[in-house]
């Protein structure tokens, strides 16, 4: 379930141009609470979040609460730093866990994550 701030009345307006089509345009909602807060406050933190495996066979899980509490450090470095609603962050960071708290972290804060990834190394 969506957690809105504010619920929307319109689903969709501007399809007839993609440059200005907006969803949910009188909506209002923050990502990271519908995607964490509410299983942690749902009772259900300790339930598994996020599990990965590393290309050397290493890994590891997180749950909601774990989750949430990196994501929520991560934010308030953003803020810290003076980043909040609107600004626009590159974010190079491999396909790691990490890379998950990070564009968590920013759409908390309300920032527009912009992911940068470079192609394969050559070993």
């Amino acid at each position: 379930m969506t957690r809105w701030h504010s619920v929307p009345t319109t689903v969709v307006t501007g399809l007839d141009r993609p440059d200005t089509t907006r969803w949910f345009p009188d909506g209002e909602l923050n990502l990271v609470e519908s995607a964490l807060h509410r299983w942690v406050d749902e009772g259900r933190g300790d339930d598994l979040a996020l599990t990965w495996v590393a290309e050397d066979g290493t890994g590891g899980r997180w749950t909601f609460a774990e989750l949430l509490t990196e994501t929520g450090v991560v934010a308030a470095g953003l803020a810290a730093a003076g980043i909040g609603s609107g600004d626009r962050v590159g974010v190079q960071v491999s396909m790691r866990p990490e890379a998950a708290v990070a564009q968590l972290a920013l759409a908390w804060v309300g920032a527009i994550a912009v992911p940068v990834f470079s192609g394969p190394v050559a070993r």
